[in-house]
């Protein structure tokens, strides 16, 4: 039976604390003892016993934190780092999820982007994308701690598991409860929340009797025989389409599983990530669905079509939800075996079990019953956990601020990439004698904005936009060479030859020329159902005033010799934004028209 592990909760200006873990596999037991007896080694040896003392604290040691960590040493050669973590090892939730679970993307593009994550990575250090590379959760805590290790190897980097961040008198807590003052220059926090089913209780009442276990369950020895009558699948997103997945893949009928899925949801299509080629055509795909609609059911409707998603009922009304996860084209069509075998219930979420069934939102179904001889009962397995949902309320619009650098999350569903981008504008993007640098710096990015991370239709257009609006702001900034060598980058050289890349982004299928046109139209407003949001709006208008700024300061030596040139020069910023103003005064006072 479940049984739940109560946290601490911060203060409301800190980031959520990472639950405790789950016990895990015995290699993976002996190697956090290890980081363990480091860790407070570590702690004890400090040149002043009780004192820390480093450039950046980083809170956490999940990929987004490791990704910032790794370019931010490779940018900054001088950088100390003090990683502190709650958890036993190296990899955030990765810890705690469940045994069977695997990357849902190739591994080529995943992870840090000094060290290679793939099995077929050639001599040149190219890794092509493939999506039967998919990293199993043992090959990626043995790759974070491997990561870790090799951080530490730097002498720059000094990594405390099993320690907590204390914000109320800036000092480090270990799991003996020891405290150490941090005397950092900045600190790095985590914008997101991220929960899986063993981190938490059930999120609905569950009465005694009721066996009920977080989706971990399923690979435990008592499950082994998978003799349960009846399976009932709690959850809709990419957990429970594992579990259902496992669960066939073990052998068990179709007849003796029940999923309840709260709503119907858009899955992407991993198939479409199969190589350069393939991923290159998709993302072509991508935008020119955009470019052919003006709502997002539209475009979902005509990316269907077109192969690079699906969704489990195809004679159905089209889902709204969208969470970005991926399933073969071959496992789509195995669940959709339930449901033509009517073993999906589609009620809305559970809202409390009992012995003899289960309330949801609308409606209640009964229990099915123990009819095998050796008296098994049924199991609920919690999938339930929104893992992506730890992202929405973490977002910022400005992740640089002072002291405080957030991990927010940009581009098309890529945290490795995110982590990395953050670390080199940190380390590349300085101030000058009009701004200072967390302006430039925030100026620089273009990431998801609070209240917008919905999981709706709308945040494939919003990943898309930021995904071509972040390779033209590293294009502005000096960083466009590192985007194409850095290997957490979808089209990296690392993943896609440099000629087949031009090609497909300046030759005839014009792939630069529709991210470019899909942006414009995001920013004119051209879907009815996704609003821009204002504070990217903001961004613009800031944007156009420094190349207007810029564009001044080149006429400005020949405007001081000739006064024709001075005629021809662009506007000052200010004078162009008043005559906006005074050109929007006149068009109200005239119904509307402007001369």
């Amino acid at each position: 039976m479940f049984s739940s592990r109560p946290t601490a909760t911060p203060p409301p200006s800190a980031p959520p604390s990472a639950p405790a873990s789950t016990p895990s596999s015995p290699k993976i037991v002996r190697h956090c003892a290890t980081w363990q007896a480091i860790g407070s080694d570590r702690l004890r040896s400090t040149t002043e016993p009780n004192a820390l003392k480093t450039d950046y604290l980083v809170i956490g040691a999940g990929l987004h934190s490791l990704s910032f960590v790794d370019e931010l040493l490779a940018q900054d050669e001088k950088a100390t780092i003090v990683i502190v973590d709650k958890q036993p090892a190296p990899g955030g939730h990765w810890n705690d999820a469940y045994p069977f679970v695997s990357l849902h993307q190739p591994a080529a593009p995943y992870g840090v982007n000094s060290e290679p994550l793939s099995r077929n990575v050639q001599a040149n250090g190219f890794e092509p994308m493939q999506v039967s590379d998919l990293a199993s959760k043992e090959r990626l805590l043995a790759y974070f701690n491997k990561t870790v290790l090799k951080f530490e190897g730097t002498g720059r980097v000094r990594y405390y598991p099993l320690a907590t961040y204390r914000w109320e008198d800036r000092s480090v807590e270990d799991s003996a409860g020891q405290r150490y003052t941090v005397d950092y220059r900045k600190i790095v926090t985590p914008t997101s929340s991220v929960m899986v089913p063993a981190m938490r209780p059930p999120p609905f009442p569950v009465a005694l009797g009721v066996d009920i276990q977080p989706v971990n369950a399923l690979s435990s020895e008592s499950e082994a025989s998978f003799n349960r009558p009846v399976y009932v699948v709690v959850g809709g997103g990419k957990t429970a389409t594992d579990a259902v997945l496992f669960l066939r893949s073990k052998g068990v009928p179709v007849e003796a599983i029940t999923w309840i899925v709260p709503q119907e949801m858009w899955y992407l299509l991993r198939d479409s990530f199969d190589g350069a080629e393939t991923m290159l055509t998709a993302f072509e795909g991508f935008y020119s669905g955009g470019l052919a609609e003006s709502d997002t059911q539209s475009v979902f409707l005509r990316l269907e079509r077109a192969g690079l998603v699906g969704r489990i009922d195809g004679s159905g009304p089209a889902p709204t939800v969208f969470r970005a996860a991926t399933v073969l084209r071959a496992e789509l069509d195995e669940l959709r075996t339930l449901h033509d075998a009517g073993r999906i219930v589609r009620l809305g979420r559970v809202t409390a079990a009992d012995a003899d069934g289960l309330t949801l939102e609308r409606g209640r179904i009964e229990m099915p019953l123990a009819d095998s001889s050796d008296g098994a009962q049924p199991l609920l397995i919690d999938c339930s956990a929104q893992a992506l949902a730890g992202y929405d309320g973490g977002a910022v619009a400005n992740p640089f601020q002072g002291q405080r650098i957030h991990l927010a999350a940009t581009g098309f569903f890529n945290v490795s990439m995110s982590g990395a981008q953050l670390a080199w504008i940190e380390a590349n993007v300085q101030a000058t004698e009009q701004v200072d640098a967390d302006t430039r710096k925030n100026e620089s990015w273009y990431g998801y904005l609070p209240g917008y991370i919905i999981w709706d239709t709308t945040t494939m257009l919003h990943a898309l936009y930021l995904e071509y609006k972040m390779l033209m702001s590293f294009t502005e900034i000096g960083g466009f060479d590192w985007v194409g060598q850095c290997r957490t980058s979808y089209t990296s050289s690392r993943h896609v030859p440099l000629p087949l890349l031009l090609w497909r982004m300046f030759g005839p299928s014009q792939l630069m020329a529709k991210m470019q046109a899909f942006g414009a139209k995001m920013e004119a407003g051209g879907f009815n159902d996704a609003p821009f949001p204002p504070a990217w709006r903001e961004k613009l208008e800031a944007e156009e005033m420094r190349k207007l700024k810029r564009r001044r300061a080149l006429f400005a030596p020949l405007a001081r010799c000739l006064p024709i040139v001075q005629r021809c020069m662009p506007e000052q910023p200010e004078q162009a934004h008043a005559k906006k103003n005074i050109a929007c005064e006149r068009g109200g006072a005239d119904g509307g028209h402007v001369s």
